[in-house]
């Protein structure tokens, strides 16, 4: 058995974004959300401390969610669901 809480979860973009800063990943996943279907899980790896403190407000602006978050060797990791149609039309 797996130890890895999200094993069941299938993944459809991993961003790791390193140490960049907060604008250019908020491109990056502003990106990947346009390309993505509805509903897709992200998972986005980031060093830098003000990523870490934006992305929930930033998915929740979205009408997205942020389904799990870890911190791993340094580094935070955010499993990310993108917004369904559902919750755009609200």
């Amino acid at each position: 058995m797996s130890t890895d809480p999200h094993a069941d979860r299938a993944v459809h973009a991993l961003i790791d974004a390193g140490g960049e800063p907060w604008s250019r990943v908020r491109q990056l996943l502003e990106r990947r959300c346009g390309e993505l279907p509805d509903a897709s899980l992200m998972e986005l790896h980031s060093s830098d401390p003000q990523v870490c403190a934006a992305v929930p407000g930033w998915c929740a602006g979205r009408g997205g969610v942020v389904t799990a978050h870890e911190e791993r060797d340094g580094a935070a990791l955010f499993w990310i669901r993108t917004p369904s149609s559902r919750s755009e039309e609200r």
